[in-house]
C-alpha cells in the first residue's frame, strides 16, 4: 500500500462536547461521518442483481487526517424471487465474480475522478486475483482513462484460509509490479497473521467489527492482532474501529482506519 498523503484537513462535527467543552482537532478529525452509497445493476447468468457500494472515509492514523475513501460492497436480488427455488442468496460463478470486480473497480475510478486528493480502496475477490485473466482486468482497469489511476487500490477479499504464502506472494506481486496497490483482508486471528509473515505483503486489512471494544479483554485482543498485522505488512488498515481508540490503534501498529459509529442498544 503506497503512502496515502492527506493534503487537506477535515472534521465532521463542530468539536463540542455535550457540556460545551472543547475537544482536540485530532479527535474531531477521527469522528466518523455518515456513509455515502451508490447502487448499480449487475447481470449474473439469468439473475439480475443490485450491487451497492458504500463509501466511508479512510483515515491516516499517523497524520491524524483523511487519506481517501474505502468502498465496501453488498449484493442483493434486483427483484423479489418466489417459488420453491427462489429467495436464496445469489451465487456467482468465477467469471461473474471477475466481471463484478472489474465493474466495481470502474466505479472506484469514477469516484477517484470526482473526489479530491487521496486514495480509493476498492474490493476484489481472491478468485479474480488468482486468475491471470482476472489480474489483467484489475491491472489495466482505468489506466488509460485517468492520469493517476495508481491511487485506486484493491482490497483482496475471501482468500482461502489454507492459502500458501508462496502462492499468495506470486499472484499479488504480478499486480504490485505494475504499481497497482493491494491489501489482503485477513481475519483478526493471530495464527493466520503469523502464517502470513513470510508472504512479503505490502498491505493488510483487518475487520474488527465483531470485537467487543467495551471490555479490556476485547481492546487487548484488538491490540494484539494489530501488532501481529504490522509484522505482516508495513501498511495496516483496520475496519470498524471506534474513533475513541484511534490513538491506541496507531500505537499498536495500525496505519489507516475506517471508523465505525458506536450505537447504544437498549434491551
Amino acid at each position: 500500500m503506497p503512502e496515502l498523503h492527506a493534503p487537506y484537513a477535515q472534521s465532521y462535527d463542530d468539536g463540542r462536547r455535550p457540556d460545551n467543552g472543547r475537544v482536540s482537532p485530532e479527535a474531531r478529525s477521527f469522528a466518523p461521518p455518515a456513509a455515502d452509497s451508490l447502487a448499480f445493476p449487475f447481470i449474473a447468468g439469468r439473475a439480475e442483481l443490485s450491487v451497492r457500494l458504500t463509501a466511508r472515509p479512510l483515515f491516516d492514523l499517523r497524520r491524524r487526517a483523511p487519506a481517501g475513501v474505502h468502498l465496501s460492497r453488498s449484493l442483493s436480488r434486483a427483484f423479489p424471487v418466489s417459488g420453491p427455488f427462489g429467495g436464496g442468496k445469489p451465487r456467482l460463478e468465477p467469471a461473474d465474480v471477475m466481471k463484478l470486480d472489474a465493474a466495481t473497480l470502474q466505479r472506484g475510478l469514477d469516484l477517484l475522478r470526482n473526489t479530491g486528493p487521496g486514495a480509493v480502496v476498492s474490493p476484489a475477490c481472491w478468485s479474480t486475483i488468482a486468475s491471470p485473466r482476472g489480474r489483467f482486468s484489475l491491472l489495466y482497469a482505468g489506466l488509460k482513462g485517468h492520469p493517476d489511476a495508481t491511487r485506486l487500490l484493491v482490497e483482496v477479499l475471501a482468500a482461502p484460509p489454507d492459502l500458501e504464502a508462496e502462492t499468495l506472494q506470486s499472484c499479488m506481486s504480478h499486480i504490485e509490479a505494475q504499481q497497482r496497490g493491494l491489501l489482503l483482508r485477513s481475519p483478526p486471528d493471530l495464527s493466520t497473521l503469523h502464517r502470513l509473515e513470510s508472504a512479503g505483503l505490502k498491505g493488510v486489512s483487518l475487520d474488527l467489527t465483531g470485537l467487543d471494544f467495551d471490555t479490556a479483554i476485547g481492546r487487548q485482543a484488538a491490540q494484539q492482532v494489530m501488532v501481529a498485522a504490522r509484522r505482516v505488512a508495513p501498511s495496516v488498515m483496520v475496519l470498524g474501529l471506534p474513533a475513541s481508540l484511534a490513538e491506541e490503534a496507531a500505537s499498536a501498529g495500525a496505519t489507516h482506519a475506517v471508523m465505525c459509529e458506536r450505537v447504544a442498544v437498549t434491551v
